[in-house]
């Protein structure tokens, strides 16, 4: 009796499975079969980043008039405070060494570094710094990163764009043949490479310097600095059911 039941168990079970494996199979087998159009939907816009993030070195070997680091950058402090900086806000220390490069040469030349990251918000904010701490004599100062208060909102809005063009064209290519878009079955968003990512540092670049977007050196006015757009693209794969 117990051998009849498990044989009875079994055979259910194998029934079901092959319910289950024909119902997949079924569903696979309609969205393949069912006639779709593939299409590829771009949009972009341009934006000036509202956060630049400035990488400032301070260094032993940049001291003058036997000033020490903590001094300089307590001068440093000052002039960022004056310009109405927040500093618990804007100002992080990013790294904290000794460089020993030169202690092989010289026993006593170990000289100390400290580097920071400050925040900027606008063209007029970086130039004011980029004076002051020209005028420090502090020069190892470099565009770190940049970004967007609001870029979330932004890449979404290029996003609806996105598909609104795959629509408008899969529209455009089914209007000759006397067919109608149906509803989308498969939607992907096409990554963008690394150099073509919406803020990387070959695209930020601060202009009115005469160094390039790594480097900054030399600024003699308050006008010459501005922040280069950036372009913010997105690119979607979008295959519509046709009728």
């Amino acid at each position: 009796m117990r051998k009849l039941t498990a044989l009875y168990l079994k055979s259910v079970l194998i029934i079901l499975g092959m319910f289950l494996t024909v119902g997949v199979y079924a569903q696979q087998k309609n969205f393949i079969d069912q006639p779709y159009l593939e299409v590829v939907g771009e949009a972009d816009t341009l934006i000036t980043p509202d956060q630049i993030f400035l990488s400032i070195s301070l260094s032993e070997k940049d001291v003058k008039n036997k000033m020490t680091l903590e001094e300089l950058e307590e001068k440093m402090m000052t002039m960022l405070k004056n310009l109405g900086i927040d500093l618990q806000k804007k100002l992080t220390v990013a790294d904290l060494m000794s460089n020993y490069r030169n202690s092989l040469l010289k026993k006593t030349d170990i000289l100390k570094s400290k580097q920071f990251e400050l925040e900027v918000n606008t063209a007029d904010q970086a130039t004011k710094v980029l004076i002051g701490l020209e005028e420090l004599g502090i020069s190892n100062v470099h565009v770190a990163r940049a970004d967007h208060s609001r870029m979330k909102e932004i890449e979404n809005t290029i996003r609806i764009k996105a598909v609104t063009d795959a629509r408008d064209r899969a529209a455009a290519l089914t209007h000759p043949l006397r067919q109608q878009v149906g509803p989308a079955i498969f939607i992907s968003e096409i990554a963008p490479s690394l150099r073509g990512s919406a803020l990387g540092l070959d695209e930020v670049v601060v202009t009115g310097y005469s160094g390039r977007a790594r480097g900054v050196t030399s600024i003699k006015t308050e006008e010459e600095v501005s922040f280069r757009k950036i372009k913010v693209a997105k690119t979607v794969t979008v295959r519509f059911a046709l009728k």
